[in-house]
């Protein structure tokens, strides 16, 4: 017997097998990122580079995050286990960041807040909903972001999930400071300021990340069913074909990679 078997784009590193779209894709991202809080360029170049361009990475990376999640939790039959084990290692790099920023994550606080329970309430909204500094925010949107598009796509479906997210990002959009396409209409003014209420910022996990973490999770949802309507298709097909010539014949599909075993 042999075993047959294609795998493009991928390398093995520590024997684990990677995408060299998605590390070199995530490599010109964080440059990306870099470039929005260093702004290396000025004038008309600054404005397009930085305020443009560089504006894809936190959605490209949202979506990318979301899709190779999503991709191992849909051959889990989105098992509550593939969504636990990825909530504690995000969970625990975040966890590792805030230990790291905490004393000026206090500070600033404490400037902010004041003490009591203000600063209590200002901190916990810090961590759990707006990110307590800088970048750290994509990690606390991730946080909720993931676990609601699981939720949701779990017992509604990918593409209920999928527009009911629309309307929060679309609400971000409209009222974002980038845009801000309504101007100081009264619903839209009221909606961010309850918003604000509860995330501090308007860019969070709910106006934001759940859209982009949809979008990433519809993308693996359809790959999936391609993937396994070519393999049904295959199997039927080799199947077919070697039953004429009298050899059995086993068809394995897994992720995007087909095994044939020839006995």
């Amino acid at each position: 017997s042999y075993d047959f078997y294609a795998s493009a784009g991928t390398f093995t590193l520590g024997g684990k097998e990677y995408s060299v779209v998605a590390v070199v894709g995530g490599v010109i991202l964080a440059i990306l990122v870099v470039a929005i809080h260093v702004q290396p360029f000025r004038g008309m170049t600054g404005f397009l580079y930085d305020n443009c361009v560089a504006r894809i990475a936190d959605p490209l990376f949202f979506a990318i995050t979301a899709f190779f999640m999503f991709r191992g939790a849909f051959e889990q039959d989105l098992s509550w286990r593939s969504l636990g084990k990825y909530m504690l290692r995000i969970g625990l790099l975040y966890g590792c960041w805030v230990l790291i920023y905490a004393p000026v994550i206090l500070q600033r606080a404490v400037y902010v807040a004041g003490g009591g329970w203000t600063l209590i309430r200002y901190l916990l909204q810090q961590i759990f909903l707006s990110g307590p500094y800088g970048a750290l925010w994509f990690l606390t949107a991730l946080l909720l972001a993931i676990p609601l598009t699981f939720v949701v796509t779990k017992y509604l479906g990918p593409a209920a999930a999928l527009l009911l997210s629309l309307p929060f990002y679309l609400f971000f959009v409209l009222e974002l400071g980038y845009t801000n396409l309504v101007g100081d209409l009264p619903f839209f003014s009221r909606a961010a300021e309850m918003v604000t209420d509860v995330f501090i910022f308007l860019w969070n996990g709910l106006t934001f990340g759940f859209f982009f973490c949809a979008l990433g999770m519809w993308i693996a949802w359809r790959q999936k069913q391609r993937e396994s309507a070519v393999g049904g298709s295959a199997s039927v097909e080799y199947l077919a074909g070697q039953q004429k010539k009298d050899k059995p014949l086993r068809v394995c599909l897994l992720g995007n990679r087909y095994i044939r075993r020839l006995a």
